[in-house]
């Protein structure tokens, strides 16, 4: 009777481990899943972020295949994957067939917003895939380079930025003839933001209105390299 006993305890001892190892199992099972799923979606969403951005391709003095639109089209969503804001770009080709210009014969310009920072960059060669690349690979620099720009400045001011100013910008010729005009909304800014948005654009100089004083203020690079910031009395 003792050993039959004994025999039913060690049998219940045994289906209890087994119950436990099987649940042991299942919940690594599912871990396991749920860590794939989560990798997988994460994968899927990075893969997917240039489908939220709309990229507007057209040309001045020249026709573009659609090949080369498409490769554009690419080009500028694999870059956009740094933010997640989405929105749209615009890329203009242009062709000056001055023999002059021969080395610059084609220019890629790229214009966008990211965080609320206007990006523009500008690329010229004497082949129209060569200067697509160039201007590509710089949207792309600039993209990474205003990522980190925003991250340190939150990291030491702790809070977020005020959307820049988008002001006029006014393009002149060297014979002083304006041949076209800009005008954007104004919002206040500090001159700290005026002057990261002035690199991000790529300009000399920029135009904006200061949000503790209200007055209309310039930033501006200086020929050492700094920035120059000019007020009025």
């Amino acid at each position: 009777m003792t050993s039959e006993r004994g025999e039913w305890r060690d049998e219940q001892v045994c289906d209890s481990f087994k119950r436990k190892s099987c649940c042991a199992t299942s919940a690594q099972i599912l871990f396991r899943n749920a860590t794939c799923c989560a990798v997988a979606r994460a994968r899927f969403n990075r893969a997917n972020k240039g489908d939220q951005v709309t990229v507007r391709v057209h040309a001045r003095n020249m026709q573009i295949s659609e090949q080369t639109r498409s490769l554009a089209e690419d080009r500028v969503k694999h870059a956009t994957r740094i933010f997640d804001d989405g929105g749209s770009v615009d890329v203009e080709f242009t062709e000056r067939p001055n023999p002059r210009q021969a080395e610059g014969r084609f220019k890629v310009e790229i214009t966008s917003t990211a965080a609320g920072h206007i990006v523009r960059i500008e690329a010229e060669a004497s082949e129209l895939k060569a200067a697509l690349d160039s201007a590509a690979d710089r949207f792309e620099r600039q993209l990474r380079r205003l990522k980190e720009r925003l991250i340190q400045r939150n990291r030491r001011r702790d809070k977020g930025l005020n959307p820049p100013v988008q002001a006029s910008d006014v393009e002149q010729d060297r014979g002083a003839v304006i041949v076209r005009t800009k005008r954007f909304e104004m919002k206040p800014m500090t001159a700290e933001e005026a002057a990261l948005q002035m690199e991000m654009l790529g300009h000399e100089f920029f135009f904006f209105l200061d949000g503790e004083s209200g007055q209309h203020c310039v930033v501006y690079r200086r020929r050492d390299g700094d920035v120059g910031l000019i007020e009025p009395e």
